[in-house]
């Protein structure tokens, strides 16, 4: 393995897919059928995921039962506005040569087996693995285990979220923000994002 080999760990909506309105749609569907309209604005929307989106929702008062119901609904409103999400320009082909460079996985908050079919019917021929909400709500647990499996390489977590940043850091990987997401960089530069990168490109020559 080249000595420059990093563990390339990314973030899938707001990072490979352009998803905000369709799970901003779902989120919206989610707090009415909790009878909770008033938290579907875009301003606190984006606020749930200034930390881990299970945390930012306890932190609206969304737990218990409603929070059961709430994850239930998004993820069932979330399915059928999958397949027309569309990919930024270029981050197919950069995942295909980050995986060929570099061991790759996709963190994310989103359910495992939605992002790998939606990958499929991308004609990406070698998806990375994939680790879902469904299969550990913590991003910090998810970049743990796979820095476990590769001791030896440099991980790096990249993000769109002040979220994204701050669970990087936490559990020791670079975060690294992209400025095409759901918050801006000056939002991931205040949750610690060490590298801001504007072309998906500047992915795979991070100058760390």
């Amino acid at each position: 393995m080249a000595p420059e080999s990093r563990l390339l760990l990314f973030d899938f909506d707001g990072v490979v897919v352009d998803s905000y309105r369709a799970f901003f749609d779902a989120h919206t569907a989610a707090c009415r059928a909790i009878a909770r309209p008033g938290l579907a604005d875009e301003q606190t929307f984006l606020g749930v995921f200034d930390s881990n989106m299970l945390t930012g929702l306890k932190r609206l008062g969304i737990e218990g039962p409603a929070l059961a119901r709430f994850i239930d609904t998004l993820k069932r409103e979330l399915t059928p506005r999958m397949p027309s999400v569309r990919c930024f320009d270029g981050m197919l082909d950069l995942l295909a040569e980050a995986a060929r460079r570099h061991p790759t996985r996709i963190l994310t908050s989103n359910l495992t087996a939605l992002v790998t079919e939606y990958l499929q019917s991308q004609g990406l021929a070698a998806i990375p693995p994939v680790l879902g909400v469904d299969v550990e709500p913590s991003k910090v647990a998810k970049i743990r285990l796979a820095r476990a499996q590769e001791p030896a390489l440099t991980a790096c977590y990249i993000g769109d979220t002040a979220g994204d940043m701050l669970e990087g850091r936490e559990a020791g990987a670079i975060p690294v923000g992209v400025a095409w997401g759901w918050h801006d960089p000056s939002r991931l530069r205040a949750a610690g994002a060490q590298i801001i990168v504007t072309r998906p490109e500047d992915l795979l020559n991070l100058a760390l």
